[in-house]
């Protein structure tokens, strides 16, 4: 018959059963949309071009979600009574408009039913006792609410002054507020309703109702804007909300200037130190060069007097010896003696060379070091029949040697090659010399018979001697004794020596 029958399910309603909804009313409005009332969840509109169902509660304003019966006017205007009374609403802006028994309307709870003639354009409200007229056109008056005042701030229940002002100021400690606003009317004020927000504390608007405080609790130091607005009876929201700008005082420590002093006094102190720790360096190095200037300058002394002295006296007891040689037969007792003598002082003067050469500071360089051991080696192995080589590096790292370090490792030298000269039977040997990473390598190889290592640890006193004498340089004598002898020796020289 061209009627078509929808049925609302469940699942087409935004998931709410339409048997829960307990409809009280229905109409429809000129676009077609069904409205409807329930006793639970407010006004329903249903969106028959996209069947989507929408609801109006408290939430969105209502001074309640239940309502009874509803009439559409002339206008397609909603008339719908509550227990809290009448409430206009209209279907294009969706504003509406609540009358109570203090505009003169019937009680709530006298309302027995609403009708609408759209022959006369009335709306007749049933009551117990009478029957009342109403003309839609001319019932809703355009009532305009004043803007919504802030009249009172309090800080800890204590009460403070806020006047005609835009914005006050608190102490960090003033962080528990309430703020009190309202606006005055010329009839009941039970139709207003209230939202606020805090700028940086809400994240959206508050809508409390009727109430009139807004509540804070441990508000931070900073700027917050607070704002509030009212809608009216019409349900229409005032445009412009009120603002109040409170500015909350940091403490003393968390200001700008004192964070800038403590950095500061931060990088003046860590300043101070640093000048301290260099100035202190310096001193000691001062002193340490001073003591160093001291040792070498004496050490220098030893040694020229050593020379002058000793030296001399040496060279005289050789000439006494070589003329007293000379003067008596070759073939006598005494003259074998005499060579001994001069074999002993030839032994003392080279003795009291590396003497000398031990104490004097300008020997120090590992270079010197190097030259030294290369003349001392090589007049060693003049006479010899063994073949040996000495091997140093190209470049000399510029390195200071202590003079006790450079007369031990030339004395442990020498005792090695004592030993090849006198028991290796070796036809080849050499002598290298390394620095790597602050280590003075001293390596000595010859292709003899070897030794047993353990025995001459036990017997022998060379090797023990040795061992003592770079004990105290932090070196163990390394020892292979198979096939010939290889002795190395791996001297820390960041302790001993210094880098020039």
């Amino acid at each position: 018959d061209g009627v078509t029958v929808k049925w609302f399910n469940k699942k087409e309603v935004q998931n709410v059963q339409v048997s829960n909804w307990k409809i009280n009313g229905i109409t429809e409005d000129r676009k077609g949309n069904i409205w409807f009332t329930t006793d639970e969840l407010g006004i329903g509109c249903i969106n028959t071009a996209t069947d989507s169902v929408t609801f109006f509660g408290d939430k969105e304003g209502l001074p309640t979600v239940q309502f009874d019966e509803i009439v559409r006017d002339g206008n397609f205007n909603l008339w719908i009574s509550s227990p809290c009374g009448l409430l206009y609403m209209n279907t294009e802006n969706r504003q509406y408009q609540l009358f109570t028994d203090a505009e003169g309307f019937p009680k709530p709870a006298d309302i027995n039913a609403i009708s609408y003639n759209a022959r006369s354009g009335l709306l007749y409200i049933l009551t117990p006792d009478n029957i009342l007229e109403l003309d839609p056109n001319k019932s809703r008056a355009e009532i305009v609410s004043p803007p919504v005042s802030i009249i009172g701030l309090s800080v800890f229940d204590k009460e403070r002054p806020v006047g005609h002002c835009s914005g006050v100021q608190l102490n960090y400690n003033e962080n528990f507020i309430n703020i009190d606003f309202a606006s005055i009317r010329f009839h009941s004020t039970k139709q207003l309703h209230y939202a606020y927000k805090m700028a940086g504390v809400d994240k959206d608007w508050v809508y409390c109702g009727g109430r009139t405080n807004a509540p804070y609790t441990d508000l931070q130091p900073g700027t917050y804007e607070f704002a509030v607005k009212v809608q009216d009876p019409d349900g229409m929201w005032r445009a412009l909300p009120t603002t109040l700008t409170i500015r909350i005082m940091p403490p003393l420590w968390q200001t700008w200037w004192f964070k800038a002093i403590q950095v500061l006094v931060l990088v003046a102190t860590g300043i101070w130190i640093i000048r301290l720790y260099t100035q202190r360096r310096l001193d000691r190095q001062k002193v340490e060069i001073e003591k160093t200037m001291a040792v070498s300058e004496e050490r220098n002394r030893i040694a020229s007097d050593m020379h002058d002295d000793l030296g001399s006296g040496l060279t005289a007891v050789r000439m006494l010896a070589e003329v007293a040689n000379f003067k008596t037969d070759k073939d006598g007792a005494a003259r074998n003696e005499i060579e001994k003598i001069l074999l002993a002082v030839d032994s003392l003067s080279q003795n009291l060379r590396e003497a000398i050469w031990t104490m004097n500071p300008k020997f120090d360089k590992m270079e010197n070091f190097i030259s030294y051991l290369r003349y001392y080696v090589y007049g060693v192995f003049e006479h010899s029949t063994i073949a040996f080589n000495f091997n140093a590096p190209d470049s000399v790292p510029d390195i200071l040697l202590a003079g006790d370090l450079r007369r031990n490792v030339l004395l442990c030298i020498k005792e090695a090659l004592h030993n090849i000269m006198k028991h290796s039977k070796a036809t080849h040997a050499s002598l290298s010399l390394a620095v790597n990473a602050g280590i003075l390598i001293v390596e000595i190889v010859d292709n003899g018979v070897g030794f047993d290592v353990v025995g001459a640890r036990t017997f022998g006193n060379g090797l023990n001697i040795m061992k003592s004498r770079m004990e105290k340089y932090g070196c163990e004598p390394e020892i292979q004794a198979q096939s010939g002898t290889r002795l190395v020796f791996r001297i820390p020289i960041a302790a001993t020596g210094r880098v020039q």
